[in-house]
């Protein structure tokens, strides 16, 4: 068995029904249910008993503050009867109370409200409305609409003219196939073409000759000039001396002694 969401009650004045309208729609489009006059107030119905009976089932209330709302004798009223109805014994605090801030009005919110948690939509109504969601439903919000696997809620009530949509489908599929007739046609004309027609030398460009550096000559040592050499001399062989013979020297008579 699937968890009884939350229901809840919007307080507003009528000043304020725009944004009290978009915020039910969008309360309702992420699967909660509850109060709001506008919807849910039917001709002949009494009012009061109606309110009576929203405010009693409701488990989260939402007065929407304004400047108007705050100065509206009827909004307090309900505010009231709220907070009697949380305050009740056995009743563990149900409804529970969350402002929706719309003006610039804390100064003016009466006390025993001051002291609950309210959200401020002054600045952005997406941020404000997802943590409306999560701290005060417990629920995460729903992908915004048009969003890819969603639909809206006119989407959804708008009946489908199923002739309309089966008259333009044949049209789609007979477009898309000549398109892709088309597409092949050229495809196979540029092959064909391709192979009836001799191939063409390609002109390689020659690769540009890769001048080497000059590399300077060794220089070679300079020539000396040729060394005369010396001419031979004619020199005269010395004639051959005639020996002469060495002279004799007489030795000298030796001494007899007597």
């Amino acid at each position: 068995m699937a968890e009884r969401k939350p229901k809840f009650f919007i307080t507003h004045s009528f000043k304020n029904v725009d944004f009290a309208q978009r915020m039910a729609n969008d309360l309702r489009a992420n699967g909660l249910d509850g109060f709001f006059d506008v919807a849910s107030v039917n001709p002949g119905d009494n009012f009061t008993d109606r309110i009576s009976h929203g405010l009693e089932e409701c488990d989260v209330y939402l007065p929407i503050l304004s400047h108007a709302s705050l100065a509206s004798r009827w909004c307090n009223e309900e505010i009231d009867a709220a907070v009697a109805l949380s305050n009740e014994p056995g009743r563990n605090g149900r409804p529970r109370i969350i402002s929706v801030v719309i003006d610039d009005c804390q100064n003016e919110m009466p006390v025993f409200l001051r002291s609950r948690l309210f959200i401020d939509f002054t600045k952005s109504y997406d941020a404000a409305f997802s943590e409306l969601l999560r701290r005060g439903f417990g629920i995460a919000p729903a992908p915004p609409p048009g969003a890819a696997g969603t639909t809206t809620a006119a989407e959804r009530s708008e009946p489908r003219d199923v002739s309309r949509a089966g008259a333009r489908s044949p049209v789609v599929l007979i477009g898309a196939a000549i398109a892709l007739i088309l597409v092949l046609g050229g495809i196979l004309f540029a092959v064909f073409s391709q192979k009836s027609q001799p191939p063409t030398p390609t002109n390689v460009a020659a690769a540009p000759a890769v001048i080497a550096p000059a590399v300077a000559p060794a220089t070679a040592p300079p020539a000396l000039p040729p060394t005369a050499l010396p001419k031979p001399t004619d020199t005269p062989i010395p004639s051959a001396t005639p020996q002469t013979a060495p002279s004799v020297t007489p030795l000298p008579a030796p001494i007899v002694v007597p």
